[in-house]
């Protein structure tokens, strides 16, 4: 077993090529800023020659999506905000997409924004019963610019990605598994031995 922590937000532990990244940040329902972000890329980068990774958050939330906090500074310094967005967080998608091993996003309550978008990203998505996505962009007049408009439209076609996006309702762990938004959806006391499984 090895393990990799470089941030207090994120760390990572590897069993025999099976790694798990853990996403660390409950007291902020695992909110994401840059430098989080960019540790968990590191995270990624670190180990190409898994066999197989698993994307999991501590608490009760799997992601609210970015840091507001952080989002309202870089409100702020707009000349900022497109190399933070293409630098980080799209940076992070594209990482997992490209990722040679499969990517299994153990999700456990809300997915939000950003936090819905890093789920969609992996390869598989596992989850409670008590979890759910939701793409509330367009209250801010957007639309996730972190590939949800192409993950939802293949996975649940392109009505259904309209709807979510442009509605911003939340989508439940049922309707996920019937849209192929998740592989799995189990009690949230099995969810860790589903995941192993």
């Amino acid at each position: 077993t090895t393990a990799g922590v470089a941030d207090p937000g994120v760390g990572w532990v590897d069993e025999d090529g099976i790694v798990s990244i853990t996403i660390d940040r409950a007291h902020l329902r695992n909110s994401l800023d840059r430098a989080s972000v960019l540790t968990l890329i590191a995270a990624f980068e670190a180990n190409t020659a898994a066999r197989c990774i698993i994307l999991r958050s501590a608490g009760t939330s799997f992601c609210s999506g970015g840091d507001l906090p952080h989002l309202e500074r870089l409100a702020s310094r707009p000349d900022e905000i497109r190399a933070s967005i293409e630098g980080s967080f799209q940076r992070l998608m594209r990482t997992i997409r490209a990722h040679p091993a499969p990517v299994i996003a153990r999700v456990q309550g809300p997915a939000v924004g950003a936090g819905a978008d890093l789920a969609l990203a992996c390869d598989l998505r596992i989850a409670s019963a008590d979890a759910w996505l939701r793409e509330p962009w367009i209250e801010l007049g957007l639309i996730s610019a972190l590939g949800a408009p192409i993950n939802l439209a293949t996975a649940g076609g392109p009505g259904f990605a309209l709807d979510v996006l442009l509605s911003g309702r939340k989508v439940p762990a049922d309707e996920g598994l019937a849209r192929g938004l998740f592989q799995r959806v189990v009690a949230p006391d099995d969810l860790d031995a589903e995941v192993s499984e």
